[in-house]
């Protein structure tokens, strides 16, 4: 079993700080954004059906980045999000072979998913219709949004600060466990056994590589992937 001194920092991030961002993340933002798309879902005075989906697509997508964000910025420095998730190694990696194994992750992560995906049910759906409207000045700004901003932003909060946090307390197998349910719960591009899959698998590119940019690159494919996948079954059929 690894132990969590192998990754432990000096400057680790400390357990009950990250107890209370998550607390504010999960229940200020989740919970924010549950409540108004669910209000917004069941007013019909609030205007079109259109105008009321797109109000529902902010807060879905938008809260959790504002939120990931609030959290980020609470463990100033950044840099210090972005360094090596151990002080010591022999891994190098280059930017270019982080591309090369999250873009892999990604292309895998999409295959294992496709059974989800096929339900339906997931956020995959959305980043598909803003795909097939990226021509508009909306629809592109919202699919930056979506495979871009979202995930730089969720892999910062939830491997760079989370699950680093958790390798100070905990043994690696728990702390990929724990961020990945965390990560899970948040992310709202997919469904939550999708979001279990990116967490360990991205968890485990952040060991292997020693960056947060696999998991980044990991992420976004993902989604972009995802969505492309949607919209084809949507015309083929």
């Amino acid at each position: 079993m690894l132990q969590s001194r192998e990754y432990f920092h000096r400057d680790a991030f400390t357990l009950s700080k990250l107890i209370y961002c998550l607390a504010f993340l999960i229940f200020g933002v989740y919970y924010a954004s549950y409540v108004l798309i669910n209000y917004l879902s069941a007013r019909n005075n609030v205007g079109s059906l259109v105008a009321a989906l797109a109000y529902s697509r902010l807060a879905l997508f938008g809260f959790p980045l504002v939120g990931g964000l609030i959290v980020s910025l609470l463990y100033l420095p950044i840099k210090l999000v972005f360094s090596p998730v151990r002080a010591r190694t022999d891994v190098r990696s280059t930017r270019f072979s982080g591309v090369l194994y999250g873009a892999s992750v990604g292309l895998l992560l999409l295959v294992i998913s496709i059974p989800f995906l096929l339900r339906g049910d997931t956020g995959a759906t959305v980043v598909a219709e803003t795909i097939s409207h990226v021509t508009s000045l909306n629809g592109l700004a919202m699919l930056f949004v979506m495979i871009v901003a979202l995930p730089i932003v969720m892999e910062m909060t939830f491997r760079g600060i989370v699950f680093r946090t958790l390798l100070a307390h905990a043994d690696v197998p728990s702390a990929v466990v724990a961020s990945s349910l965390l990560f899970a719960f948040i992310w709202p591009t997919m469904g939550r056994p999708v979001g279990i899959l990116l967490g360990v698998f991205s968890a485990l590119l952040y060991l292997r590589t020693n960056s947060l940019l696999p998991s980044i690159v990991a992420n976004a494919v993902l989604s972009l992937l995802a969505g492309m996948f949607i919209l084809y079954r949507a015309f083929a059929h």
